[in-house]
């Protein structure tokens, strides 16, 4: 996994291989590893686009196993379609984007949410508020899109959605955005990620993982399930249709 740490080349796996006699099938394979190693994650052509620790993120992101996310004001990212992401680019935060910076970091998106689709995809459980579902972001055509694409997106076996309802108040997860990552090897620690004005906050201490572990526990007590959620996104899906 890519943690900043430089991939070994191939040449120097091939000449180790060869000074331990190692031959054949088991040879190519370890030298095709290594390439496959060395090649820079396609994340790498947004340098310059999309920050170094947004790019830390999806790098880290692109290999795990599990993802969890919960977003108290948007559709999560991984959630999101182009022209939604789009509209979200335009308006958030402080920083003037031009449309080029846009459409890339909207194909970065796009990219990232590719994976969810995969041969081997993650799974990945995706909270918000439900006054996301509400808010017209892009307009109404865009928020009806959006919606559409979330009754899309539920019935994938590797993808749960479940909304905080409004009447659950304040709760654990008003504070903020967070991304808890597990991985399928227990050589590679979870991490998470705090979404902050001032970029993506990084957390690997157990301390950190243990809190953000318990606000997504206390999320999940608040919120609807899997079916209800489906059942409110349809229902407010076809109420945005008529109106």
């Amino acid at each position: 996994m890519e943690r900043g740490q430089a991939a070994t080349k191939p040449l120097f796996v091939q000449a180790l291989l060869e000074h331990y006699k190692v031959t054949g099938a088991e040879a190519s394979a370890l030298v095709e590893l290594a390439k496959e190693a060395s090649r820079p994650g396609w994340w790498r052509a947004y340098a310059g686009v999309v920050d170094e620790r947004h790019l830390d993120h999806i790098a880290l992101e692109s290999e795990a196993s599990r993802i969890s996310t919960w977003e108290p004001v948007l559709i999560p990212a991984l959630l999101q379609t182009e022209e939604y992401a789009r509209a979200v680019l335009q308006r958030a935060g402080v920083e003037s984007l031009t449309h080029t910076q846009i459409d890339r970091r909207v194909q970065a998106r796009a990219e990232r949410q590719a994976r969810l689709r995969s041969d081997a995809p993650p799974a990945l459980f995706a909270m918000f508020d439900e006054g996301a579902l509400r808010r017209p972001v892009g307009g109404k055509e865009v928020l009806c899109g959006q919606l559409a694409h979330l009754l899309e997106l539920a019935v994938l076996p590797n993808i749960t959605i479940q909304l905080i309802p409004t009447s659950a108040g304040a709760h654990a997860g008003v504070t903020g955005s967070v991304t808890l990552l597990d991985y399928a090897s227990d050589e590679d620690p979870p991490v998470a990620f705090l979404e902050t004005v001032g970029g993506d906050l990084y957390l690997d201490e157990p301390g950190e993982l243990k809190v953000c572990r318990a606000v997504f526990d206390a999320l999940r007590s608040d919120a609807l399930s899997r079916d209800e959620t489906v059942q409110q996104i349809a229902q407010l899906a076809a109420e945005s249709e008529l109106g």
